[in-house]
Order: C-alpha cells, then structure tokens, then sequence
C-alpha cells in the first residue's frame, strides 16, 4: 500500500532542494469543506509549505523523474511543493484526496482526483517528524533521499487506509518535497473556471439560434438613477474604519497566480508608463529599472477568474456598504533593488477597493547587518499607508497573504529604498458601481 523507495535523490540534490524551500515559504493551509477559504489553522497543521518553480530546472528535472518512475504523465501532476517543519510542527492526520463537496469543486472539476502521492526525504531531523499511516499499523522515518509512494484512487475509488500525518518533529528541522498526480492533466484555472460557473449556476449548454426579427430601433438608453456623481476622491464614502487591512489568499487563487507567475517569468521586461518616474523611483543605478512587469495583458480569462473570485472577500472587506464592480487587474510588478514606490493615491475614477497580493520576495541585504531578527524586519519592506483617521501604518504582509485597501482614498507608498533582491506584487481593483467620476483624472 505505501512503497519506499531508497536514494531516489542525491545528496547534492537534497541540498540544493532544501536552498529553494529556505528561500521562499509561507504558512501552510488546509482546506475546508464548508467554505470557499481555505483555514490557516495552528492547531491542525502549523508547518510551512514552498510552492517550487517548475520552470527551475533541478525541480523540473526531479518532477520527471518521479513522473517516469511512476509511469503517469508529468502533465497530469501539480507543480512540486516543499514542506518545512520546524521544532513543534506537524501535520495531524489527513488524506491527500479531496473529500465530496467543497473542497473537490474548489480543485477537481476538470483535474480529476488526486491519484498518487510521491513524498521524498530531504534530511533527517534529530528527533520526531516520522510519517505514520495510522490505518495501516506503519510509520516511516526520515532518511535523506529516500521517498514513500502511495495510492490515493484505486479501482476508482478512494483509499480509506492511506490516512497519514507528519508528527511533530522534536529536535531539529524536517524538509520534504510532495508531488500530487491527477486524473486528469492537471490545471488549476480551469478548476477555478469551473468551481466559479457552478457557484453562478452557470451552463455550459449552446442556446439554439432563434431567428431574428426586423424591429424598430432601440431608444438610447437613459442614464441609470442612483448614481452619484463625484469629482474629487474627499467625496468618496470611507468604507471602513481604518481603510485597510491584511488576509490570507483564498488558496486555489493564489495557485492559480503561481501558475500564470511562474508561466510568465521568462517574459520578465521593464515596466514602463507614463509618469513612472514620479512613481517608482530608484536611489540607485545599481539595477537597471526600478520595477519589471510580467505581463497579463494577453491572458484575459485569468483575469475574469481572479477577479470573479475575490470579489466576494473585497465585498466583505467593506461590509457590503456599496455595490462594486471590477475595474483592473494588472500584471505581477517586480520590484528591483533601490526602488522607491511614492506616497499616491490610485485611480479616482475606477479603483475603490483594491488589494496587493504578495507573489514573491527576495529581501535579503547582502550590505545590511546580520544575525539580528530585528535587522532582518529591517530588511522587509512594508506598504506604507495613512489611515481615515489620518495616521501612517507600516503593513507587512507574506507571499500568500493580501492587503486589502480602500486605494482611491489611502495614500500609500514604500519610502524606504528597498535594499533586497526583488519583491513582486499582484493588483486587483474594483470599482463603486453605483459612483461616477466627472472630473479631470490624475
């Protein structure tokens, strides 16, 4: 039922495996079946997790390996991952394969069901972290190198016997790296897609043509009551009580903004837009721009997906109190070393309620003072933002987490040079639907 397999990787391979996952990692999640969020509970699981780039070649190459080692088709498995525990962590008991209800619609309705798990050892904690499948009486411990297989689907079915957890590691760190194999080829927008339209009741059904009809001309439509009219950002209704906040990325959007991130990142090119210099300065010529873009300009249904699926959570964030609309999202901006974002407001007319979702960063100061953790928040670079009632904030926020903020009304910036290697940002905007602007646009 579960298989181990000895020195699939190579030592080296350990090592440089291990150097990706420090590099880049966040708070695990679970998902939960009665909401749409997934739940960053402690008490369930408290290890962190590192979403690998596939386009990296070490981690390409191992996914292949496993692919061909396990005879399936590596367009059917999820993008690596790499799971970090640290002294006290764990992972209680679970299954790899999504339960009926929420949690299948969210990440199986054109990937299928998962059907393998390939886990591999990277190092070996002093004390704890063994994997145990309680159901069938066997635990594992950690060797470096060696990987345990099993099946999640046989017969069509799931399998009830491959409940596992990753126990507390006691002394000392554990690093793995997971692949999940699908039913299907996997892609999680199209998951998305899906789970979006039967949540609308949308139907994927042709209407038949009906023949169409000589009619009169259409009156012009008359403009819609209700709407107000404004010209400046003071007469924009506040929201909220402070004008911002931060929350965790719904997880199969923030998947999805992995996969088109890592898809885009060979289209890295500079940033460029009118009055950008007075925007995203650099107090250095140390890079050569400021700020990059990867671009999403061509890939519209990304957008529509993204946009769909955090409205609701920008709806919360403001309680209800105006009806919104989507008015933009833009491409991921890479942020280089020395740039300064300037204290600004965005669009009047058309972003309202916004948010900043963390990609990825590379914050470490090769010039900056070490082996302090206070140093070390020094080399972060927080979003700084006034608040309704006038005061400046520093908001700190990881890859995975987002910064929801009322954009129009808040000034906000990063003053503070950025002293790391890169920090990428994704944006998405709303607009009130019912407010218009008349004015002359910034």
């Amino acid at each position: 039922m579960v298989k181990k397999v000895k020195d699939f990787v190579s030592k080296e391979e350990c090592k440089s495996l291990i150097k990706l996952i420090k590099k880049n990692n966040q708070k695990s999640t679970v998902v939960n079946n009665d909401n749409e969020n997934p739940v960053f509970a402690s008490e369930y699981r408290n290890s962190s997790t590192s979403h690998l780039d596939p386009s990296n070649p070490l981690v390409h190459e191992i996914h292949q390996r496993i692919a061909d080692y396990l005879g399936v088709d590596i367009k059917k498995g999820e993008h690596l991952q790499g799971q970090l525990y640290e002294p006290g962590e764990y992972f209680k008991e679970h299954y790899d394969w999504f339960s009926e209800g929420e949690s299948y619609d969210q990440n199986c309705l054109h990937s299928g069901q998962r059907t393998h798990t390939f886990m591999i050892y990277l190092n070996e904690p002093k004390k704890g972290g063994k994997t145990k499948f309680p159901k069938l009486n066997k635990e594992f411990k950690a060797k470096k190198g060696t990987a345990l297989h099993w099946l999640n689907m046989q017969h069509g079915r799931v399998v009830d016997e491959v409940m596992h957890e990753g126990a507390e590691v006691k002394k000392g760190k554990k690093y793995i790296i997971t692949a999940w194999f699908r039913e299907n080829d996997f892609d999680g927008r199209k998951d998305s897609q899906l789970y979006i339209d039967k949540k609308e009741g949308k139907t994927t059904k042709k209407r038949k043509p009906t023949a169409k009809k000589p009619t009169a001309k259409k009156p012009t439509a008359k403009k819609p009551t209700g709407i107000t009219q404004f010209t400046h950002e003071n007469e924009l209704p506040r929201l909220t009580k402070t004008g911002f906040t931060v929350v965790k990325t719904p997880e199969h959007v923030f998947k999805l903004i992995q996969e088109a991130y890592f898809l885009l990142k060979p289209t890295l090119q500079e940033e460029v837009f009118e009055g950008k210099e007075h925007i995203i300065r650099k107090v250095s010529d140390a890079e050569q721009s400021s700020s990059d873009l990867l671009d999403l300009s061509q890939t519209p249904t990304i957008r529509t997906i993204i946009h769909d699926a955090l409205k609701p959570i920008h709806e919360d964030f403001i309680k209800n109190k105006e009806e919104i609309e989507p008015s933009a999202v833009y491409g991921i901006r890479s942020y280089n070393k020395g740039a300064v974002l300037a204290n600004h407001v965005d669009r009047i007319a058309t972003h309202h309620v916004s948010s900043i979702i963390i990609v990825d960063k590379d914050i470490k100061c090769k010039t900056c003072k070490k082996g302090k953790k206070k140093g070390k928040k020094k080399q972060d670079w927080p979003l700084q933002i006034q608040a309704h009632d006038g005061t400046w904030h520093d908001v700190y926020a990881k890859p995975g987490e987002m910064i929801l903020y009322e954009s129009a009304i808040c000034k906000h910036g990063r003053e503070i040079p950025f002293r790391g290697k890169y920090f990428r940002n994704f944006y998405v905007h709303y607009k009130l639907k019912n407010w218009e602007y008349v004015g002359n646009e910034q």
